[in-house]
Formats: structure tokens, sequence, C-alpha cells
């Protein structure tokens, strides 16, 4: 897998690899040191080259290991719907092979699946074109719809912090008004000379008495 995989990345000039597997989160641990230790120097990818392990979505709920979330596709920034199962499809349509092929000689049998499967490749290969095309349309769609979700769904909440606003504006406001009513009203309320020093004097005495002494000026 490392032979492989080592030449897979000398035709690629990327900063940043993606690299599915369904056991990646096994085989990608020692990944580096094995790189440092046994890789030829020809074949070192790039230091500058990031990599990151992914499980195919099929796969990565099989492995049933807590904290597995690292290397699930629907994390990771900048796949966008990658299933990573696109190496699987391949074996459905060419289980037939498997009986047709089944009274073969080895070296027969080997030649015709090669043929098969070069063949499946070259239609990928021409089809590339209509698959992005039919994928971006599919996405342009999509993303159209999360614009009217999420535009209403702003609308809805903005509606509703104005509605919100609105009244504790409103509630405030005539909080302060009546405040003000009730000051303006008890500066307005009329009061005499004769009745201010009476309620004072009053005040006084009673002050007085509850202390246990007399006013001075009661007589």
């Amino acid at each position: 897998m490392d032979y492989v995989f080592a030449c897979a990345m000398r035709s690629l000039a990327v900063s940043i690899l993606v690299v599915s597997y369904d056991i990646a989160c096994q085989w990608f641990i020692n990944l580096r040191k094995r790189i440092t230790s046994d890789w030829p120097t020809e074949l070192h990818p790039p230091k500058t080259t990031n990599l990151i392990p992914a499980i195919p979505k099929l796969h990565e709920p099989m492995h049933k290991k807590a904290d597995h979330q690292g290397f699930s596709f629907n994390f990771i920034p900048g796949v966008g719907l990658t299933d990573g199962e696109a190496p699987e499809r391949i074996w459905a349509p060419h289980n037939a092979l498997a009986s047709a092929t089944r009274q073969q000689a080895p070296g027969s049998r080997q030649d015709v699946l090669d043929a098969h499967f070069g063949f499946w490749n070259w239609l990928k290969y021409i089809g590339q074109g209509d698959t992005l095309l039919r994928r971006y349309k599919a996405a342009v769609a999509d993303r159209n719809l999360q614009r009217r979700h999420i535009g209403g769904l702003q609308i809805h909440w903005m509606i509703r912090i104005l509605r919100n606003g609105r009244k504790c504006a409103e509630s405030g406001k005539s909080s302060h008004i009546r405040r003000q009513r009730r000051i303006h009203t008890r500066q307005r309320t009329p009061v005499s000379r004769a009745h201010s020093g009476t309620s004072l004097s009053d005040h006084f005495l009673s002050d007085v008495r509850i202390g246990g002494q007399e006013d001075p000026r009661a007589g």
C-alpha cells in the first residue's frame, strides 16, 4: 500500500491531500515514520504537503470506535459531498465476471478482468464532463434552496427582534411617561404656608414624645 500511494503522489503537486482508505485510522498512524525510515528518497512527498486521512462514509460507521469522527468525510473542510466510495462502485456491475471467467485459466481470466476494468475506467474518464455538469447543477439547486431557507430564517428572526425591541421601547417609554407624570403631579401639589407649618410642627412633637421628651416650645 505504501508503494502504490508513494507512486501516485509523485504525479501530484498539491499542498493539501485527502487520503481516503478503509483502514486509514490504522494505516496513517505511523505513515510519517515509515516515510522517513523506509521510503526511498525519490518517493518522499514534499514536507509542505498536508496529508488528511479519511475513511469512506460507508465504512466509517462499521469501525464502531469512540472519537472516530475525525476520519469522517462529514467533518473535513473542502470535500463537499464526497463519500470516498468511488473505488467500491466498480464491483457491483462486475459481479457477473466471477461466473463468466470461472472456467478460464489464470492468465486468460486476468486478461479478461483487466479488459473489463480498463473499459470501465475509460467510460468514467470520457464521462467526467457529463458527471461534473450534473453534479454542478445539483449543487447550484441545493445552494439556492439553502439560501432560501437561511434567508427566510434570518427574516423571521429579524422580525421577532424588531417586534421585541419595539415592545421594549414602548414599555420603557410608557413607564418613563408615568414616572414623569408622578413627579410633575407631586411638584404641582398646592401646599399652603399654614398647612406646611402645622404639618412640620405635628411631626416634630410626635418625634419628641416618642423619644420621651416634651417639646420645649410646647408651652
